[in-house]
C-alpha cells in the first residue's frame, strides 16, 4: 500500500522564545519543509504554540482576546499543541482556545510543554477532557533541560512517537535531525540479508541516503537496486569482507573521497563459530573477532569526530542476549558480544550532551542465516518460534530513534536476561551450555569447520 505523503504548516502565539524554539525544533526534526507563521500574541505571560500538520496557511495578525479566532483543521493529518506551562494547569486562554477549536476525533494529536517550574501531569490530563481523549505523544522541557543540552534527546523521543504514528497510519514523513537538515545518510553493514536488510529498508522508507556493506556484491547490488526503485533514495554499495583487517578504514577513506557524510551508523555485521574452544577452527574465530569487534571498533572511532563536530548522529552496534552471560559452545563470539556491549554503554555515558546517541540492539535467536553459517540450527536455542529479522530491526530502529541506551528485544528475552541478575557466574555458564547444546530432538546434520 502507498504511503500518504503529509503536508505540514506551523502555526505558533509567543511572548517569550522558549516555546516558539521548542516547536521550531520539533518542526525541523519532523523532516517537514514547513512554512512558520507567527499567528498572533496572547495575553502577557501566556504563550500558545499550534505545530498543526494540513495545508491551512492564513495568518492571523491581531493580538489575543479572551476568546481566539476560531481556526478550521480541514484536511490536517495530525496536530501538535505546545504551551507553557508555570503551574500544574492550563492557562484559561489556552482551555477556551482548545474549546473553541474542537479537534475532529479522526485526527490524531500530540501536546508538549516548556516549563519553568516544577509540573505534574495535571496539564496534560486537562487537556485531554477538553479534546476528549488523551495526546498519543507528550514531551515536557524544563529550564534544566535546556541548560544541560538535554532538551535534544527529549525533542527526539516526542518526534519518535510521533513518527511512529504517522507510519502505523501509512503516511509518508522523512526522518531529520534538529538541524532540520532533511536528506541523512545511513551506513549499514551486513546489508545484503538478514536484520541488515531490514534495517536498510526501515531506512530507506524514511528517506535516508544509504551506504551499504556487505561481501556479497551481487546480492548487495540486488538490495540496493531494490532500495533505489522502491524509494527513490541514493545507495552506494561497498562490497567489503569486513573479517579483513584493512577494511573499514578502507570503506572511511573512499566515504572521504567521495564527500559522503555519516549521520547514522549501523554496526549490524558479525557472525559466529559454533563449538567447543579446543575443537573450532581458529582462523575462523579470529575474523569474528576482526568482524564483531575490531570493525565495529574502527568504523566507530572513524566516523565519530564528524557527528560530533556536526552535533547530530546515531549509532547502532548489534549485541545479542550472548552480550549478558558467558557461551559454552559459543565462548568467542558470547565475549565479543559482552565487548560490543560494554564499549557501546560507556560511549553512550561519554557522549551524553554532544547530540550524538549510542543504542545496543541485543536479539535473542532470530530467523536468519546467522544459525545455517555459524552450523548451528539444530542446537537448542534456534527450536521453537524465532524473532523474524523485520521485528529486530523495527525495535532496534525505534530505540535508535528515540536514542536508547540499549534494548533487548522481546518479552522472553528480557525476562532471561533479568533473571541473569540472580544467578551465580557458574549457574549461568551451566545454564548457557545446556541452551547453546545440540538438541536431541532436532535432526543431527555433521558439519564442516565454520572460517
Amino acid at each position: 500500500m502507498a504511503t500518504k505523503p503529509l503536508k505540514a504548516v506551523i502555526i505558533y502565539f509567543t511572548v517569550s522564545g522558549h516555546t516558539q524554539a521548542a516547536a521550531e525544533s520539533v518542526a525541523a526534526a519532523l523532516g517537514a519543509d514547513l512554512e512558520r507563521i507567527e499567528a498572533a500574541k496572547p495575553l502577557p505571560s501566556n504563550l500558545f504554540v499550534l505545530l498543526a500538520v494540513g495545508g491551512f496557511a492564513a495568518t492571523m495578525k491581531r493580538a489575543w482576546t479572551a476568546r481566539p479566532a476560531a481556526l478550521k483543521f480541514g484536511d490536517y493529518d495530525l496536530v501538535i499543541i505546545g504551551t507553557p506551562i508555570w503551574a500544574w494547569s492550563l492557562n484559561p486562554v489556552v482551555r477556551g482556545w482548545l474549546r473553541a477549536n474542537p479537534i475532529p476525533a479522526e485526527i490524531p494529536y500530540a501536546a508538549f510543554a516548556t516549563v519553568g517550574g516544577p509540573i505534574g501531569s495535571g496539564a496534560f490530563d486537562e487537556m485531554a477532557a477538553i479534546v476528549g481523549r488523551t495526546p498519543f505523544a507528550t514531551m515536557t522541557i524544563h529550564d534544566a533541560d535546556r541548560k544541560s543540552g538535554g532538551d535534544v534527546r527529549l525533542i527526539e523521543r516526542f518526534v519518535a512517537d510521533v513518527r511512529a504514528r504517522l507510519v502505523s497510519s501509512r503516511m509518508e514523513l522523512p526522518m531529520a535531525s534538529i538541524s532540520g537538515v532533511a536528506r541523512k545518510t545511513a551506513l549499514i553493514t551486513g546489508a545484503s540479508s538478514g536484520i541488515g536488510y531490514e534495517f536498510a529498508k526501515l531506512f530507506a522508507r524514511d528517506h535516508f541516503d544509504l551506504v551499504l556493506v556487505a561481501r556479497d556484491a551481487s546480492r548487495l547490488g540486488r538490495v540496493a537496486d531494490e532500495l533505489r526503485r522502491t524509494f527513490g533514495i541514493t545507495a552506494t554499495v561497498k562490497a567489503t569482507d569486513l573479517s579483513r583487517p584493512a577494511a573499514a578504514t578502507g570503506i572511511y577513506r573512499e566515504l572521504q573521497d567521495e564527500g559522503i557524510e555519516i549521520d547514522v551508523l549501523v554496526n549490524n555485521a558479525g557472525f559466529n563459530v559454533y563449538g567447543p574452544f579446543c575443537e573450532t577452527n581458529a582462523q575462523g574465530e579470529l575474523e569474528m573477532i576482526q568482524t564483531n569487534v575490531i570493525a565495529l571498533t574502527q568504523l566507530t572511532k572513524e566516523l565519530l569526530p564528524g557527528m560530533i563536530e556536526r552535533r547530530s548522529g546515531k549509532i547502532l552496534n548489534l549485541g545479542s542476549t550472548g552480550s549478558f552471560a558467558p557461551g559454552p559452545l559459543n565462548a568467542v563470539y558470547c565475549a565479543s558480544k559482552a565487548y560490543v556491549l560494554s564499549f557501546s554503554e560507556a560511549l553512550a555515558e561519554e557522549l551524553k550532551g554532544t547530540g550524538v546517541t549510542v543504542t545496543t540492539l541485543c536479539p535473542g535467536p532470530t530467523k536468519t542465516e546467522f544459525a545455517e553459517r555459524a552450523q548451528m540450527t539444530d542446537t537448542n536455542i534456534f527450536q521453537g518460534r524465532l524473532q523474524s529479522a523485520a521485528e529486530v530491526a523495527e525495535a532496534g530502529y525505534r530505540a535508535l530513534t528515540r536514542g536508547e541506551t540499549s534494548i533487548v528485544v522481546g518479552l522472553a528475552n528480557k525476562l532471561q536476561v533479568f533473571s541473569l541478575r540472580f544467578l551465580p557466574r557458574d549457574a549461568v555458564a551451566s545454564v548457557s551450555k545446556r541452551i547453546m547444546s545440540r538438541s536431541e530432538s532436532a535432526p543431527q546434520v555433521k558439519f564442516r569447520h565454520a572460517g
